[in-house]
């Protein structure tokens, strides 16, 4: 299973990965900026998974809310 991740080189996670590796935020194309991209709203954060298993979670069965 290969799960690929990109993100905007101006755009912040609200969480951290579950599962970092070395290429984390390793950029592929352009510039680094020095600036965030946002907007005026209201965000609840995410609950950090117990598991790293993508299965798991999809199933519904991670308990990250106990």
């Amino acid at each position: 299973l290969f799960i690929s991740v990109y993100a905007a080189e101006d755009a912040l996670p609200y969480g951290e990965n579950p599962l970092p590796s070395a290429h984390a935020g390793q950029m592929v194309a352009g510039e680094e900026s020095g600036l965030v991209r946002s907007t005026v709203n209201h965000l609840r954060l995410p609950q950090k998974p117990r598991g790293a298993s993508f299965f798991v979670q999809q199933a519904g069965t991670d308990r990250a809310s106990m």
